[in-house]
């Protein structure tokens, strides 16, 4: 993972800034919807309004993945995230390669 507190890293993976990106309709929904869950909004920490993204990078300038945050709640899907993480690191075609849990061990 890597933050970026001068937004240098947001800014050159073009990632969306606004006020309206964080309390808008769409996030007002999903954060509705996360809140139904069970799921609640911790402390804020850095720009509020500065939506993410993930991105899988390396070896070199290879982008295997990239999703931008359009708007608060607008997350990728971790479903399409590791299989293209598997797809870069599995060591042989036929097979699906180490997945890396939460807990930070590898299977």
């Amino acid at each position: 993972m890597y933050v970026s507190r001068d937004l240098a890293a947001y800014k050159a993976f073009e990632l969306i800034r606004g006020f309206w990106r964080s309390v808008g309709p769409a996030s007002l929904y999903r954060g509705i919807y996360a809140m139904k869950k069970g799921f609640r909004q911790g402390s804020t920490a850095g720009d509020p309004w500065q939506q993410g993204g993930i991105f899988l990078i390396g070896p070199g300038d290879n982008l295997f993945f990239g999703h931008r945050d359009r708007f608060a709640g607008d997350l990728a899907d971790l479903n399409q995230v590791l299989a293209a993480f598997r797809q870069k690191h599995s060591p042989d075609p036929g097979t699906s390669g180490p997945i890396i849990n939460p807990g930070g061990r590898t299977n």
